[in-house]
């Protein structure tokens, strides 16, 4: 008789660093959150899965990738997963002022800035959840332009004229 695994050996197959966690291990941490797990998958046809293992606290996570370009991060907690989609400033301006839920508004208003983008996480606990992450992908796939327009070459970087001050040139 097969033994079903308990929600600890599920947690402890998600952080383990030999593989990737299989669909059961999966099923058995998520829960009901299961199928909204697969109806996100099957709804991003031909996007790249691949299964990053960032830290053994954090376990494992799903990258979703189109081309060279992150879409999400898909994190599976217990009962839950967590969706974060990081978005950079012209899709920040441009989905603060979409038309957008309140709750997805303010977490991206309160979402910290760094170099990279603003980290925006979705919690998902069903189907319905996942409607907030289908409104974030069309900033994350294409932002309007601001007037920038990305260099098609490298910029070089101004030479310096002038010795810095206080130091002398030997």
């Amino acid at each position: 008789m097969a033994r079903r695994a308990t929600p600890q050996s599920a947690e402890a197959v998600l952080r383990e660093r030999a593989r990737e966690p299989s669909d059961a291990a999966l099923r058995e941490r998520l829960g009901p959150a299961h199928a909204a797990w697969r109806t996100l998958l099957a709804s991003l046809p031909g996007v790249e899965q691949e299964w990053k293992l960032y830290s053994a606290k954090a376990g494992w996570a799903l990258k979703l990738k189109e081309g060279e370009r992150t879409l999400l991060y898909a994190h599976p907690q217990d009962g839950e997963f967590r969706v974060i989609v990081v978005l950079g400033e012209r899709a920040v301006q441009a989905a603060l002022a979409a038309r957008l839920s309140l709750r997805l508004r303010e977490a991206i208003a309160a979402a910290r800035p760094y170099v990279e983008g603003r980290s925006v996480p979705v919690v998902v606990r069903g189907p319905a959840d996942l409607s907030d992450v289908e409104s974030l992908l069309p900033f994350k796939r294409e932002v309007p332009s601001a007037g920038m327009s990305r260099p098609s070459a490298p910029v070089a970087r101004p030479k310096r004229l002038a010795p810095r001050a206080g130091r002398s040139k030997r």
